[in-house]
């Protein structure tokens, strides 16, 4: 190596600085630092520590942005899965609150009224719907006569077309001996076990 002259200054200023760098360069806290800023003021140098861990960080932001785009497909997945046993749900709620509305005589109309009234007073549930439903809507009572009192019947004035009843106002006993004797003949016909 060349020798150069130096004044006795410089030559102290050079020997401090080199000190200063070798107590940065050597000490853990403060060599990485000493070598980002030497790598800022001269990109072109090649600093394999400095390579090394840009390279480290570049990997680990590719791994974490991987880690990321798996945990939001997973959460997708879990949020599309909730939303689908929702559905589901509902769904089967509403089939079973249709059926027991039917199973309980209801129409397609009367269905229709019910959920329009579910819809508007925001409730949820069939059973408690119908409640509301029939409480607000009673059912009509309609009067059922047992007998038909459009057509009267008399035993004591049979029509002209019943033989059988004029034989029994008449004469009591021939018409239980000719009922007996019907009864018997239907046992003494030779098919009578066929039937």
């Amino acid at each position: 190596m060349a020798l150069v002259e130096a004044d006795e200054g410089e030559l102290q200023v050079a020997r401090s600085a080199r000190a200063l760098l070798d107590k940065l360069g050597s000490n853990d806290k403060t060599r990485g630092a000493l070598l980002g800023l030497i790598k800022e003021v001269n990109p072109d140098a090649v600093i394999p520590e400095v390579e090394a861990k840009r390279a480290a960080k570049a990997e680990v932001a590719g791994v974490q942005e991987e880690l990321a785009a798996l945990k939001k497909a997973m959460a997708d997945k879990e949020a599309a899965e909730a939303q689908a046993k929702l559905e589901s749900k509902a769904e089967r709620m509403v089939r079973e609150g249709r059926s027991k509305l039917r199973d309980a005589g209801y129409t397609d109309d009367g269905i229709a009224s019910v959920e329009k009234l579910m819809e508007t007073e925001g409730l949820a549930n069939y059973d408690h719907a119908l409640a509301v439903y029939e409480r607000k809507h009673p059912a009509k009572e309609e009067m059922v006569s047992p007998m038909d009192y459009s057509k009267s019947w008399d035993i004591a004035t049979p029509t002209t077309a019943d033989d059988d009843h004029k034989l029994l106002l008449d004469n009591p006993d021939a018409f239980a001996k000719k009922k007996v004797n019907e009864v018997l003949n239907e046992f003494r016909a030779p098919n009578w076990r066929n039937r």
